[in-house]
């Protein structure tokens, strides 16, 4: 019966250490967690800075219209400049 007590014992111990490191790792984890939640909300942040596609893709198709009035008018431009 003392043995067994006495590995309960020793397996308490076992337990208590392990308990005790994984409090530890889970401050460490906490800590970094923190952090990640600032940096997306930072990332968050800059994403809505960012031009929506709608823009870009008006910009775009405005860029293209305009280049394609100049290059069929160029010659009616140069014939105007003489």
């Amino acid at each position: 019966m003392e043995v067994r007590v006495a590995r309960l014992e020793s397996d308490v111990e076992y337990i208590k250490r392990d308990v005790g490191d994984l409090k530890l790792d889970m401050r460490v984890v906490r800590s970094d967690v923190s952090g990640l939640k600032v940096d997306v909300a930072r990332l968050d942040e800059r994403v809505k800075a960012l031009p929506s596609k709608g823009f870009i893709v008006t910009a775009s198709v405005t860029i293209v219209g305009v280049l394609t009035a100049v290059i069929a008018l160029a010659d009616k431009v140069r014939a105007l400049l003489g």
